[in-house]
């Protein structure tokens, strides 16, 4: 059995050169220790995604949760299932991209294919913290909603309506217009 330790600055530091500077980080990269290590970073990857993707759904940024006990109860299923997509996306990316390598004549081990695919995994966090701006965006359509809804009169919804119906049948007259070309 291999000693492993877990150093997380080591971790830190391969997820920087990973987002920071690619090409070199992946030309020196080592593909072969075995399958833990790439696992251990996926899972490092999952669990920062799966907090944010908690911390959304309790503030009431998540479409699923509206914040309270099911924002949270939403949250911490997000949380478990970061982790666990993580480290399933690990080996299927792992598993595509010897695939991919096999036709292109690459590296067709999947142990170095599973560790590239946990290093590029490196975005998973980013992507769930930048997640907040789709639940500002439910949360505006939400109010936009209501505000048509229950705070127009019935003149300035019929003017709503021409402006929303005039810019939707436009917009599909020039969707028509770029399929002809």
């Amino acid at each position: 059995m291999n000693d492993l330790k877990l150093d997380l600055q080591k971790i830190f530091r391969e997820t920087t050169e990973t987002l920071l500077n690619p090409k070199e980080y992946f030309s020196s990269m080592s593909l072969e220790g075995g399958y833990i290590e790439p696992i251990i970073k996926a899972a490092i990857y999952g669990v920062v995604a799966g907090l944010f993707s908690l911390l959304w759904s309790l503030l009431g940024f998540s479409p699923m949760g509206g914040g309270g006990i099911w924002g949270g109860a939403v949250g911490v299923m997000a949380l478990i299932w970061s982790v666990v997509g993580a480290i399933a996306t690990a080996f299927i990316g792992g598993a595509l991209m010897a695939v991919i390598s096999i036709i292109c004549g690459g590296n067709r081990d999947l142990e170095a294919n599973v560790r590239v695919a946990a290093s590029l995994m490196a975005v998973y966090p980013i992507r769930a913290f930048l997640a907040f701006t789709y639940g500002i965006s439910f949360a505006l359509d939400k109010h936009a909603e209501d505000v048509f809804a229950k705070k127009l009169n019935d003149e300035q919804r019929d003017l709503a309506e021409g402006l929303f119906r005039c810019l939707t049948e436009r917009a599909s007259q020039h969707q028509d217009d770029r399929e002809s070309f």
